[in-house]
């Protein structure tokens, strides 16, 4: 899956924008037309340094919830550190802007985003929209950054692989403006919303994993593929032992690396968020779940022993039907 690429040195990209966090998004002059200048003769960087964030709450403004916005102020200070660019734009996404953007990029798709109920699928919809039009770095809320990713002076795209290498997550997009794997992304996710019996449960994996196997060879050559994993969390971690581990129950300490360069670029949930919930939430007489250490693994239940079954009716007291068929064409 992942690519081969050169091996070599960041390229550091001063871009002319805005200085501050905002909550507005800057207009499409001012963000395809950015004027970047070479440090020394070295070549620029392809990916504009961007950052994209969004939710249903514009906490950039707000501050409020205070845990996302304190979380996403850290992410943006590490990128302005690595890229030693402290006026790095940071650009919240909302919703009035994502109408506008699918209307202009994909009208088409417009009607499905209006009347889409799964929010997961909304906020992803208008991030591809987004990164397709203007470019630039779309990092979740929620994720915990630990090193910003490095991409090369010659990768064009960068996202996440997951689900054994047969979906490729949108947790993290970073893209040049109008990169082809967008815009086939968008034209898969509407030939899903325009088939009646497709599964739409993670719309977007799926649509830019398609994408990304109907690209020409010479394009997939400049994609970095970043990879899912969960790391070890005894008394005696094998994998990155130096990095602390999460100490929360729920889906702590899973992290996203970069296979090429051996390291981990973030947590997709930092500890207090819903993915990672801190030890102290826990409910009473319920067992540490995935994240954290264990005093004892033989002790520690991390799956409670219940069984829980979804119908429309009440089988066990019904007990009619036995069996329940679901077919898909």
């Amino acid at each position: 899956m992942v690519t081969s690429i050169l091996q070599h040195l960041v390229l550091l990209l001063l871009l002319h924008s805005s200085s501050h966090v905002t909550g507005t998004a800057p207009d499409e002059a001012g963000v395809t037309q950015l004027r970047a200048r070479k440090l020394g003769d070295r070549p620029m960087v392809k990916i504009p340094h961007i950052l994209w964030f969004n939710h249903e709450n514009n906490f950039l403004i707000t501050k409020e919830p205070r845990d996302l916005y304190d979380n996403v102020m850290k992410s943006v200070d590490k990128y302005r550190s690595f890229w030693d660019d402290p006026s790095t734009p940071v650009n919240f996404i909302y919703e009035s802007m994502c109408v506008s953007v699918i209307k202009s990029t994909v009208p088409d798709l417009l009607d499905f985003y209006n009347s889409e109920s799964d929010q997961n699928n909304r906020l992803n919809i208008c991030r591809v929209a987004i990164l397709y039009k203007f470019g630039g770095y779309a990092l979740q809320v929620e994720a915990e950054v630990v090193r910003p990713f490095h991409a090369y002076s010659t990768t064009t795209f960068a996202t996440v692989s997951s689900c054994d290498g047969n979906c490729l997550l949108p947790v993290f997009i970073a893209s040049r403006p109008k990169h082809p794997i967008l815009k086939e992304t968008l034209a898969q996710m509407l030939a899903m919303y325009q088939d009646p019996n497709a599964d739409r449960a993670m719309l977007t994996a799926y649509a830019m994993m398609r994408a990304f196997e109907v690209l020409p060879d010479d394009d997939k050559q400049q994609i970095q593929i970043l990879e899912e994993m969960k790391l070890d969390d005894g008394p005696d971690p094998q994998l990155y032992p130096d990095l602390p581990r999460q100490e929360g129950f729920g889906n702590c300490n899973f992290v996203v690396r970069d296979p090429a360069e051996d390291k981990v670029n973030f947590f997709m949930g930092f500890l207090g968020s819903s993915r990672c919930l801190p030890l102290s939430d826990m409910p009473p007489g319920e067992e540490q779940q995935g994240g954290g250490s264990s005093s004892s693994s033989s002790s520690s239940t991390r799956i409670p022993q219940q069984m829980w079954f979804t119908y429309g009716s009440h089988l066990l007291s019904d007990k009619q039907p036995q069996w329940t068929w679901v077919s898909r064409s």
